[in-house]
């Protein structure tokens, strides 16, 4: 019987110390009982803690509202506002009526690559907005100063060091990002788009077998009407690349706007005894072109 008396104390004290370890709360209690009524004290503390979860889960409904209400109002966190401005796109974000939002939406906005946003300033600009218009103004002037400064000091390089493939083209690049950026009127683009065509027959002169500068030279001059310009570099183009299907296309292009079938003809036989594994894309264009001069 002692030694039963003496287990029993010894697991109600390993599960005392447990009980304080992990809760810390009733342990006391607890231990009274298990001391003052050996054996029948864990069945009384068996029913205390059943009894105790029992009300946890089965509160009154007034308390699991109130509960409820508070784990609700600890849910609505403010949001980032310079977050959310960047989730929402920008061109909605300057029809709202908060001027503050907008505002802070534009001066995010300028904190990255502007050059690509230049569609959004140009909308900004007229916005009712004054404070909001004004810095879209001066962001697009600033825009201009720096292309503007960096296609100047490439041009002294380029006159400097005319035959620097590498400086040509840097300065081909900066012509081509200012004629695209939409900052040019249309006499000033085509002032610039003039530079870049003669600044692309210099580069065509040191790299002949580059085929993307007889690409933008063909498409820039047919933008400008330079007719025979075009048809000079189309046939340079296949003279110098004839076995790129984009040499073949580039004058087929050209004799379909123009409306020449002969040459258009002539082009497609040229291609035909050409050593040239037309793609995928190359065959819609050709089927296209082919339909409409037949037509």
């Amino acid at each position: 019987m002692f030694n039963a008396l003496l287990a029993y104390y010894g697991v109600s004290m390993i599960y005392i110390i447990i009980y304080y370890i992990r809760k810390k709360k009733n342990w006391l209690t607890q231990l009274f009982i298990l001391l003052f009524c050996p054996v029948v004290g864990i069945i009384i503390l068996f029913e205390m803690n059943r009894e105790y979860k029992d009300k946890s889960t089965n509160l009154p409904d007034w308390l699991i509202k109130q509960r409820e209400e508070e784990e609700k109002e600890s849910s609505l966190i403010m949001p980032d506002i310079d977050t959310e401005l960047s989730v929402v796109p920008i061109n909605d974000t300057l029809v709202l009526n908060d001027d503050s939002l907008k505002r802070r939406a534009l001066l995010n906005l300028l904190k990255t690559e502007t050059i690509n946003n230049v569609d959004i300033l140009s909308n900004a600009l007229v916005n009712n907005d004054s404070e909001t218009a004004h810095y879209a103004a001066t962001a697009i002037m600033e825009i201009k100063r720096k292309m503007l400064n960096s296609i100047h000091s490439l041009e002294r390089l380029a006159n400097q060091q005319m035959n620097d493939v590498k400086i040509l083209t840097s300065y081909a690049e900066s012509l081509k990002k200012y004629v695209e950026s939409n900052l040019l009127d249309e006499q000033s683009k085509k002032i610039y788009m003039y530079k870049y065509s003669s600044l692309l027959e210099r580069l065509i002169e040191f790299l002949p077998q580059d085929k993307s500068n007889y690409i933008e030279k063909i498409n820039y001059d047919l933008e400008l009407n330079e007719l025979e310009k075009v048809e000079y570099y189309c046939k340079l183009f296949i003279k110098n690349c004839g076995n790129e299907e984009e040499a073949y296309f580039s004058s087929m292009k050209f004799y379909y706007l123009i409306k020449n079938k002969e040459k258009f003809d002539s082009v497609i036989l040229q291609l035909k005894n050409a050593p040239v594994k037309i793609s995928p894309e190359g065959m819609k264009l050709f089927r296209f072109w082919l339909n409409g001069v037949e037509q």
